[in-house]
């Protein structure tokens, strides 16, 4: 079943409830991840930088953990030297792939991801060298969660309080007044369906795709 997104304002609203098999990092094969929610819905502060949404979380038993969300993001990955600087038993070896170019780290075989008000866990994590990308946003990118989450309850992400609030999926009804659009997942990645016009040039028709950790407002790639 597709899943759908609405957006009112300055919030944006993604239900995603399908899914795929395919994700961004090569990782093994695991249970079926469990979402915990405390209550029907909880909301968390957010840090905006290089448009790039930040939030709180940690794994396992970790201290504090900068978390970027990511629905461009088809797997969860965690910085290299922060899962071995907290002792995290990193093995193997993880290829990614993005818009960038790929990357080689390793894979947490199994770990829990606590944000507040919620737990999501079994899913093997893997390692990136995000360093350099944390010091070019201004913020310690410890951990990148997309899909996992994303996949798994319905997220309004609100940037003008800078809040993010989650909601059970199963009881979550959107009513207010923003426009409500059918995506389409295709390797774990959302999309959808639009029309860009340019001054002096013909509409661009075609899937496009939403990726909340883009630091670009908007990107136009012909096929």
């Amino acid at each position: 079943m597709p899943a759908s997104c609405a957006s009112t304002r300055r919030a944006l609203f993604l239900s995603c409830l399908a899914a795929t098999t395919v994700g961004l990092i090569a990782l093994p094969r695991s249970a079926a991840s469990s979402l915990r929610f405390e209550a029907d819905s909880v909301r968390v502060p957010i840090d905006v930088r290089g448009n790039l949404i930040y939030l709180r979380g940690k794994l396992d038993n970790s201290d504090s953990l900068w978390i970027v969300l990511d629905s461009g993001s088809s797997s969860t990955a965690m910085n290299d030297s922060r899962a071995r600087a907290l002792g995290l038993r990193v093995t193997g070896t993880s290829h990614a792939e993005g818009s960038g170019g790929s990357a080689v780290g390793g894979t947490i075989r199994s770990a829990t991801v606590r944000l507040p008000g919620l737990t999501l866990d079994s899913e093997p994590i893997g390692t990136l060298p995000l360093d350099s990308l944390g010091s070019r946003s201004g913020r310690p990118m410890d951990v990148i969660l997309g899909y996992l989450l994303l996949s798994r309850c319905a997220v309004r992400i609100d940037y003008a309080t800078r809040t993010l609030t989650l909601y059970r999926a199963d009881r979550f009804k959107y009513s207010g007044g923003g426009t409500v659009l059918p995506l389409t997942f295709r390797k774990r990645l959302p999309y959808v369906t639009a029309r860009v016009t340019l001054p002096g040039q013909r509409p661009i028709e075609g899937q496009f795709l939403i990726d909340t950790g883009s630091g670009q407002a908007g990107r136009v790639v012909r096929a």
